[in-house]
């Protein structure tokens, strides 16, 4: 996998909202997938949102965005998106009191990546 479509690396737990770095991911030929891996629970009803917002090349958002399936426990998740736009921006978003899911990783991945 390309180092730089690892977004978050999972080496500090995740415990609070997180902006990751926009990353560049155009122009695309074919849909790519957002990997979440999400080692623990966390406390009951708590939840983590995970919202992904294009943007042009000047890094303004571009009017786009796609949401993950809220996420409750822990396990392997993965959206696949596709867009016009050059840039990606990821958004966690995390419910709750004393959340603390673990060392989440956040990735990007080609769509060849499960056809090949």
């Amino acid at each position: 996998m390309d180092e730089n479509l690892i977004l978050r690396d999972g080496t500090e737990d995740l415990e609070e909202n997180e902006t990751l770095d926009t990353v560049t991911i155009g122009p695309m030929l074919n849909p790519m997938w957002l990997l979440v891996d999400v080692p623990d629970d966390s406390n009951v009803g708590d939840a983590l949102d995970i919202t992904g917002t294009y943007k042009d090349a000047d890094g303004d958002n571009a009017g786009g965005t796609f949401t993950m399936a809220q996420i409750a426990g822990k396990g392997h998740y993965a959206v696949p998106f596709f867009s016009r736009q050059p840039q990606l921006s990821v958004a966690l978003k995390v419910t709750g009191v004393g959340v603390n899911f673990g060392e989440v990783t956040v990735a990007i991945a080609t769509a060849d990546l499960y056809t090949n």
